[in-house]
């Protein structure tokens, strides 16, 4: 018995989404969120599990081809807030749902060419070169065949070739990757007392008005430097002194700076905490209303509630 599964295919023409069958083979049906591929017209594309479902509504379903990660990738309350946005602004569901993924998850298909008759010698010389560096170097992507045949129409030739059952074309979605952010850092070489001294050396040496800037620059990063005990992200020193990169590599190649990388989290706000700055005075009807909130979820009882306009903070309303 077949079992199917509705996907978002991240397709920015397309705002319906789509049916599908789990393989016979697959042992389970995959779960709302997580992240499939799928044939989708001659090409394959990544799409989002929404959930499954009793019936399709076309007469035939294609199956999909492979599950990129077991795990979910959304979460069931990211893919209703992705409905929202596409009801509200009117955008394919799809690119919702695509631009709540992690980074590096997000990947398009790309086509790859191989050879299917490897003796046959075409009347073309560029079908030719095609066919030999295939047959040198086996199955290649369309991006490896751009460098390899620069400003050369290569496609058309090869989609003859396609045509002709020489070449086999196939649509391959390359694998999610992933990678930790690195920033770039610096730091001082020498001791912060030497840096100072080398400050004031470097803005007494500056005669002409167009090196003054970039000694001031360089100055700067110096004594910025001294008054940090390790490295310092690039683009706080930066801020700081108005340098930029090929002033850190001119002090690194003086023997000043050290400069390197560091993995940061992407999440900007991580060991951060916000606390309330000041108490809010309450009304009345608002006093009213949050005590009988905080009585009922003393007593676990509590629903969420809706508050609309000022008449109906007295009264909380359970959505």
């Amino acid at each position: 018995m077949k079992r199917f599964v509705e996907v978002a295919v991240n397709v920015p023409t397309q705002q319906a989404v789509f049916h599908y069958h789990v393989p016979p083979e697959w042992e389970t049906v995959p779960g709302a969120g997580m992240l499939v591929e799928v044939p989708f017209g001659l090409l394959q594309r990544q799409g989002i599990v929404l959930g499954e479902i009793p019936s399709p509504e076309v007469s035939e379903t294609k199956p999909l081809v492979s599950l990129l990660d077991p795990q979910p990738v959304l979460t069931q309350q990211q893919i209703k807030l992705a409905r929202w946005m596409s009801a509200y602004y009117r955008d394919p569901l799809g690119s919702c749902l695509e631009a709540m993924l992690p980074p590096g998850l997000s990947k398009h298909a790309e086509s790859t060419y191989s050879l299917r008759v490897p003796f046959f010698e075409p009347a073309r010389p560029s079908e030719r070169r095609l066919i030999s560096l295939l047959a040198q170097r086996g199955s290649l992507r369309r991006g490896q065949l751009d460098r390899a045949f620069p400003h050369v129409p290569w496609e058309r030739d090869a989609m003859r070739l396609v045509r002709k059952g020489i070449l086999l074309r196939r649509q391959l979605l390359p694998p999610p990757s992933v990678h930790p952010k690195q920033v770039r850092t610096a730091r001082l070489a020498i001791l912060p007392e030497q840096a100072r001294e080398l400050a004031s050396q470097i803005r007494s040496r500056a005669v002409r008005l167009s090196a003054r800037a970039a000694a001031e620059r360089r100055a700067r990063v110096l004594e910025f430097l001294a008054e940090e005990k390790g490295p310092v992200e690039a683009s706080w020193i930066y801020a700081r002194s108005g340098a930029g990169l090929e002033d850190l590599k001119l002090l690194a190649e003086s023997g000043w700076v050290d400069l390197g990388y560091e993995q940061v989290w992407r999440d900007p706000l991580v060991g951060r905490e916000f606390g309330p700055q000041r108490f809010v005075t309450l009304s009345s009807d608002q006093e009213r209303a949050w005590q009988e909130i905080r009585v009922a979820l003393a007593r676990g009882e509590a629903t969420p509630s809706c508050f609309t306009g000022s008449q109906a903070l007295a009264r909380p309303r359970s959505i």
